[in-house]
């Protein structure tokens, strides 16, 4: 923790950063959202493949680990 006194140094944007124009940052192939989307649909279909045998939807997965880890012991 610093001291109330001690001088809060500001930030110096990065050059690399400050040369994108605004259109190219719009650009679909640089928009976070699609690997994102691409990221949690893969794991859905790892989770669904994995939890088939159990007979469990992931939603049912997750309130089983909730009853598993506050259940009695």
């Amino acid at each position: 923790m610093t001291p109330a006194s001690a001088p809060t140094p500001t930030p110096t944007p990065s050059p690399d950063l400050v040369a994108v124009p605004d259109a190219e940052l719009l650009r679909l192939d640089h928009q976070v959202c699609f690997s994102l989307h691409a990221a949690s649909r893969a794991f859905g279909g790892f989770y669904r493949q994995a939890l088939k045998d159990l007979g469990l939807t992931y939603p049912q997965y997750l309130v089983m680990l909730v009853l598993w880890e506050d259940g009695p012991r």
